[in-house]
């Protein structure tokens, strides 16, 4: 998805994706979490080279939140998300498709990103759920590398996802809470679409 976006204020109009793109690489640089740091592009087969490569992560970061505005993505969040108490595996475990338990655990994985991110009070702690976090992307890069017969592009990212939890929702939480036009976006959904969105999106999902 890939709409477009009106800044109430200054009138400007750029696709979602543009909009939280720039909010999030200013988040990095604000922070000095620059993407791609101690990365050599001339080094290849290298793994430990290769998760310091993060303009994908940025990628796949971006889309997620477009995805919260495109009714059919919040579809899948209610088809495949578990309470954040929850434990996705004991659903995943009575799923018989890999493709069903890759599904799930992306859909939490991010749910969890983005509800910790976003949506979760700064004095209230997240780190009780890092380490959930953490395993639900690396067994989404697991299922990911099974559909695909091997490690894939899009496998490697969830492992880079998996490995900076912590630092992504920082990167959230940094950019929510010094943006103050960041919730600008919502002001083009109506009453229904939002309390859509915050039963799907929040605690209570």
């Amino acid at each position: 998805m890939n709409t477009p976006y009106t800044d109430l204020k200054s009138g400007w109009t750029e696709t979602t994706e543009s909009f939280f793109s720039d909010l999030f690489l200013r988040a990095r640089i604000s922070t000095g979490q620059e993407s791609n740091k101690g990365y050599y592009s001339q080094l290849e087969g290298v793994k430990e080279n290769d998760m310091r490569f993060e303009d994908d992560v940025n990628t796949y970061i971006v889309h997620a939140l477009s995805s919260m505005l495109d009714p059919g993505y919040l579809k899948l969040f209610e088809h495949y998300s578990v309470k954040k108490e929850s434990d996705a595996g004991k659903v995943a475990d009575k799923m018989k498709s890999r493709s069903d338990k890759y599904l799930l655990y992306r859909t939490n994985a991010d749910f969890l990103l983005l509800n910790l991110g976003l949506f979760t009070p700064l004095d209230l702690s997240f780190s009780a759920y890092l380490d959930k976090g953490k395993f639900y992307y690396a067994a989404t890069a697991g299922y990911r590398q099974e559909i695909d017969s091997g490690r894939s592009s899009l496998a490697q990212t969830f492992e880079k996802l998996s490995i900076g939890f912590g630092k992504y929702v920082g990167l959230l939480r940094f950019m929510k809470h010094t943006e103050p036009n960041f919730f600008d976006i919502f002001s083009r959904l109506g009453v229904r679409e939002m309390g859509d969105l915050e039963q799907i999106v929040t605690l209570e999902a």
